[in-house]
């Protein structure tokens, strides 16, 4: 369907590979569930059909729980929505079937955050130069773990690391002297001569097992690795993910170094302050008490 190919060549242009993906499978399972074949088919689809479909998707039994079935439901209706917008915008159709759809109520979770305790034995327990690399960085950047993913080694300059961001958004972050001895330690091991910082060969499809750029994945398996053995409740070890140290970065700026959250936005990469206030919820109640402590009382009152 040349449309829906032309909203997809769009989106290559203004998103990232990850993002590009979730709209191919959002859209063509929507495709083929309507079995839509042209422009005309599109048109035919009411609001009544969008609400029903929304059902079908939140009754997924294969999700971990009600919840993500319904999260996963609404970021659904919201792919379908800006493309029908889109379609609207270059004038293929004139209405939209999106207006009036109920999306899902969803329970608002607090987003879990590391304590020093925690921090410190996940730290301790990185047996390679490589995993502490990967964890100093995940815990004292805040960068996200696809961006860890895309370093190059051309990006690294002197205590300054350049990001490439989300949205193909570039920024500078600065490295504390951990992170560049880590760097220098870790790179003196190195043997190959691969442009990037972190290097695999598990998984490259082929034979030769040829050098690449570690994966998201690969690093996700690695926080998980070192927090099962490190001294982290069980009740929480399954929420530790590299999002988790890029929540916990933002608090402990905000809580130990006085960071305004204008500060964190631009270190963090965020397009919206409101975003970046969203990193804080789960600490928001300490922050509070910890300001509220800090009040000066004049003398003699």
């Amino acid at each position: 369907m040349k449309e829906l190919n032309q909203f997809y060549d769009l989106k290559s242009i203004d998103c990232t590979k990850t993002t590009l993906l979730s709209y191919k499978n959002a859209l063509d399972r929507f495709i083929i569930y309507f079995n839509i074949k042209n422009i005309d088919d599109l048109s035919n689809i009411k609001s009544e059909n969008i609400q029903q479909y929304m059902y079908v998707l939140a009754d997924n039994k294969k999700a971990k729980s009600p919840e993500t079935a319904k999260n996963s439901a609404n970021s659904h209706f919201r792919i379908i929505k800006a493309f029908y917008n889109w379609l609207i915008e270059k004038e293929y159709l004139l209405n939209t079937p999106c207006k009036g759809i109920k999306q899902f109520k969803v329970a608002k979770k607090i987003k879990m955050y590391l304590k020093k305790s925690e921090t410190n034995s996940i730290l301790a327990n990185c047996k390679s130069t490589k995993d502490k690399l990967v964890i100093a960085l995940l815990l004292y950047t805040g960068i996200r773990v696809g961006e860890i993913a895309k370093i190059k080694i051309a990006d690294i300059n002197d205590n300054h690391l350049l990001i490439h961001g989300k949205g193909r958004k570039e920024r500078k972050v600065i490295l504390i002297p951990h992170i560049t001895s880590l760097i220098n330690e870790y790179l003196a091991k190195r043997s190959d001569d691969n442009e990037y910082l972190f290097v695999s060969r598990k998984n490259f499809g082929n034979s030769s097992r040829e050098l690449h750029s570690i994966t998201p994945q690969a690093i996700r398996d690695i926080v998980k690795k070192i927090a099962k053995r490190s001294n982290i409740d069980e009740s929480r070890i399954d929420d530790v993910s590299p999002h988790t140290f890029r929540r916990t970065f933002a608090v402990n700026l905000t809580q130990n170094n006085k960071a305004s959250t204008f500060q964190l936005q631009k270190v963090m990469g965020h397009s919206s302050v409101q975003t970046t206030q969203i990193y804080l919820e789960g600490a928001g109640a300490e922050i509070s008490d910890q300001v509220m402590l800090e009040q000066l009382v004049p003398m003699g009152i």
